[in-house]
């Protein structure tokens, strides 16, 4: 596995993983992602049973408009429930859910959570 740490944007290929808020609360960069695949995250979660509660997660396959194999959102519950071994625990989430892809290339975005229990560091 070959980890690289890159500026700040959206890719054009391979799987994004985006993590959502309680009452699928969309982060800025979710909501920009949204609006480059059409709505399409929009669209699954009033679809699905996801809420973005600390656990759930939603795959978004080929999403129209993007060049996107995948987009894994996954939940981080109440802003003020985000402590450093939930974060973990999303870390262990995303390798589960992304570790057999076929071209190797997976983006994780991640935004500031206000009133989270700890820094943004």
């Amino acid at each position: 596995m070959k980890i690289s740490f890159v500026k700040p944007g959206l890719p054009a290929t391979g799987i994004v993983v985006v993590i959502i808020g309680a009452n699928g609360k969309l982060s800025n960069t979710a909501t920009r992602l949204d609006k480059k695949a059409g709505g399409a995250i929009r669209r699954a979660i009033r679809a699905s049973r996801f809420e973005g509660k600390c656990g759930q997660s939603l795959n978004i396959i080929a999403p129209s408009g993007t060049r996107l194999d995948r987009i894994l959102l996954l939940g981080h519950g109440k802003s003020s429930e985000v402590t450093p071994l939930e974060m973990q625990k999303i870390g262990g989430r995303i390798y589960y859910g992304t570790h057999k892809v076929k071209n190797g290339l997976v983006t994780v975005v991640l935004d500031t959570v206000i009133k989270a229990k700890m820094t943004t560091a």
